[in-house]
């Protein structure tokens, strides 16, 4: 079996279900790639501005089988929010938890319209950080991780 890793379309499939999602996530959720400049001007119609980036994005082979081969994906969700408190960044993290097990079901099938079974989720760390403040504005910020195991089907 030819080794196909799942970046493109665990990242694809991901800002789908993130993004397209009627009962989901009703913040904008960007691409780490853009900056802070970029992702602004989208924001502006908001009083209290928030948003998430897919920032890191791992995956390595878990399994030693040529003819079942099984990758470990795990993504970091940055938040952030200028809502004074932790509550909104609480609430974003547990909005990001409900729908990608929510809408697990769904995210498998498109997976394995890619190539790739969904075999098991998890939520791994969720971390709410100190406050930053740039430029006269105090950001709150955290993160969530997602943990999948995919197996890849031979196509």
């Amino acid at each position: 079996m030819v080794f196909k890793i799942p970046l493109i379309p665990f990242q694809s499939e991901l800002y789908k279900l993130l993004s397209d999602v009627e009962d989901g996530v009703k913040f904008p959720v960007f691409d780490s790639g853009l900056s802070l400049d970029e992702i602004l001007p989208q924001l502006k119609e908001m009083s209290e501005i928030e948003f998430a980036t897919v920032a890191d994005v791992s995956c390595s082979q878990s399994s030693a089988k040529v003819d079942a081969v099984r990758w470990s994906v795990s993504v970091r969700i940055e938040l952030f929010s200028t809502y004074k408190g932790r509550k909104r960044v609480a609430e974003m993290m547990d909005t990001i938890g409900t729908v990608t097990t929510k809408f697990q079901r769904a995210f498998g099938a498109n997976m394995a319209a890619k190539g790739y079974d969904l075999v098991e989720m998890s939520i791994g760390e969720s971390t709410i950080g100190t406050p930053v403040t740039a430029g006269g504005v105090t950001w709150q910020n955290g993160f969530i991780s997602l943990n999948y195991l995919l197996a890849q089907i031979e196509v």
